[in-house]
């Protein structure tokens, strides 16, 4: 669990989800758009084991950054969490679906659930 303080500063929570096709290109676009938000989800962040969390940080305000790769040509995904907020990684849940990260969040007295997922389902696929 992020330490994080016992309660969240303001009354409003703000997510934002991107569907990227590839992070490593964007993070200054990011960076000038998307900071004003306490949670960040990108799937199809196209990263693999060879790229660095650090090349993709994004700035101060964002503490914990978790991310699951798949390859560099297809999925993955990324999720900033703002270090105001508690929060610890559930990968227990993860398992239930590969392409997905899910986040136990604490918000004054109460607990939030956030799963950041990715189906790479076409309509090709469906059938």
């Amino acid at each position: 669990m992020s330490p994080g303080p016992d309660h969240f500063q303001t009354d409003a929570l703000s997510i934002l989800h991107l569907k990227l096709r590839s992070i490593r290109n964007k993070i200054e676009f990011i960076c000038d758009s998307f900071l004003d938000f306490d949670i960040l989800c990108f799937t199809e962040t196209h990263l693999d084991e060879r790229v660095l969390d650090e090349t993709i940080k994004l700035s101060n305000k964002f503490f914990s950054l978790y991310i699951k790769d798949r390859t560099n040509h297809g999925s993955g995904e990324a999720v900033y969490i703002a270090n105001c907020i508690s929060h610890a990684r559930l990968t227990c849940l993860e398992m239930y679906c590969n392409e997905s990260i899910w986040i136990e969040l604490k918000i004054k007295s109460e607990k939030y659930l956030l799963g950041n997922l990715y189906s790479p389902i076409t309509p090709d696929t469906l059938f």
